[in-house]
């Protein structure tokens, strides 16, 4: 382990990282897992209270039972002590923030997987990006206490039904829809889709919203915009090459979806959001 992720106390394992920002009992990492395509982990314990922002790609997540398919519009939080078990069923690896701290946070995250509006992850993107910035931390630590504060009493939907065989079989084919739009099927249409996890277009349409408290088109926007911020954030120029990959029509479609979402324009965030970008 190099120098610069000495307190790094996550998961271990292929990958890496960087240390980017440090509070008296707060610090910040910028992780890329290693893994893609493979199954269940052995079970491990977390380390620390860690809380886990995913910049792009998704993995598994299971605890007391229960797994969750964590992604960017999920985040995960851990608690010491609590025994996990992950998989990373997509085709390429996983890249998150990890915000670590040494008590948990005064706020009271719900343990485990949390909605993320969008306005939260805007800000957790904002957040890495002015690291290198931010010199006396004043800033770094209000935007962690936003954070932490916007997720409190943000649990995921569940979707329990009465049968508790109906229930997982419905929050596996829901997983199985996030992880083929997450393979590369932001162009698939609902039918296509339906297809690929084994349901009608409204039997799938209807469990996806119940499962997780969102309608399946917004669902998908939400990752077409989030994608389209890695990407931003990793030094993309081309807001056009960027709508066709990600399936809009043209860039006036990318530029109304995200503007939808998040208020900005696609170019407003390439400036705020680029590498070494100036704030």
């Amino acid at each position: 382990m190099s120098n610069e992720l000495s307190s790094w106390a996550g998961a271990e394992g292929p990958g890496h990282g960087r240390h980017i920002g440090k509070l008296p009992d707060v610090q910040l990492f910028e992780m890329q897992c290693g893994l893609a395509h493979c199954g269940w982990s052995h079970p491990s314990e977390f380390k620390a209270y860690q809380l886990i922002l995913v910049r792009c790609g998704g993995f598994l997540h299971r605890h007391a039972g229960v797994s969750s398919f964590i992604n960017a519009t999920t985040a995960l939080y851990g608690r010491l002590g609590d025994e996990v078990q992950v998989a990373h069923p997509l085709d390429y690896p996983d890249r998150f923030l990890a915000i670590q701290f040494v008590e948990p946070p005064d706020a009271g995250l719900p343990a485990g997987p949390i909605t993320v509006p969008d306005n939260v992850d805007l800000l957790h993107r904002i957040v890495a990006a002015a690291c290198s910035t931010d010199t006396d931390g004043f800033e770094l630590a209000a935007n962690v206490t936003s954070i932490v504060g916007m997720l409190s009493g943000r649990p995921v939907q569940d979707g329990r039904l009465k049968r508790p065989a109906t229930a997982v079989g419905h929050r596996r084919m829901v997983e199985a829809a996030i992880e083929a739009l997450l393979n590369g099927g932001f162009r698939l249409g609902l039918a296509e889709l339906a297809t690929l996890v084994g349901a009608s277009p409204s039997h799938l349409s209807r469990v996806f919203h119940r499962i997780t408290g969102t309608p399946l088109r917004v669902y998908r926007n939400q990752l077409r915009v989030r994608s389209v911020l890695a990407k931003l954030q990793d030094g993309a120029s081309s807001l056009t090459d960027l709508a066709m990959e990600h399936g809009f029509a043209d860039h006036s479609h990318l530029d109304r979806v995200v503007r939808r979402h998040l208020g900005r324009q696609p170019s407003s965030l390439r400036a705020l959001l680029a590498p070494n970008a100036e704030t």
